[in-house]
């Protein structure tokens, strides 16, 4: 429920954030339905994401999906958005490998550092989701897309915070 509530919200343009100091001690426990309930598990945040995200029109005249990272969170973000019909197109994250390399049988391309903007250049018509689970990491593709023109939240997603 707090999920839905904080994408809903962010569609109404509100603004949320962390508060610096620790306004309350919260007692988690072990049986909670957060804990014990599949509809709480990280495949159910990002089937609400994949849900939002298309029902925000967020892919509206895009060709697909390009998703940055391949681990975990990539692979959960693609399956997502496949059981929705969404073209994927492909990986990008820092594992080289052979020219034919696939994550999930889509293209993934790997880059020792960053892509160069001849590369994302050519996924100007897609969604980029950074599914990028080191901050820096993170950070570091983000402020290269901002770099190249790329505008977050329309041309790329952040589909976790680190």
């Amino acid at each position: 429920e707090d999920y839905d509530l904080i994408l809903r919200a962010y569609k109404a343009g509100v603004k949320l954030g962390k508060h610096p100091d620790k306004l309350l001690q919260k007692f988690h426990a072990s049986g909670r339905l957060s804990r014990v309930d599949s509809i709480y598990k990280r495949p159910a945040m990002f089937e609400a994401k994949a849900h939002y995200i298309i029902k925000y029109g967020l892919l509206k005249n895009r060709r697909g999906l390009l998703i940055a990272g391949s681990g975990p969170t990539g692979r959960q973000t693609a399956t997502s958005f496949e059981k929705r019909g969404v073209s994927i197109l492909g990986f990008v994250d820092n594992r080289l490998g052979p020219p034919d390399r696939k994550v999930k049988s889509w293209p993934a391309w790997g880059f020792r550092d960053l892509p160069p903007a001849e590369f994302l250049n050519k996924f100007r018509d897609a969604l980029i989701l950074l599914a990028i689970g080191d901050s820096e990491g993170q950070r570091a593709f983000s402020e290269l897309l901002r770099k190249l023109g790329f505008i977050e939240n329309s041309d790329f997603i952040r589909v976790i915070y680190s």
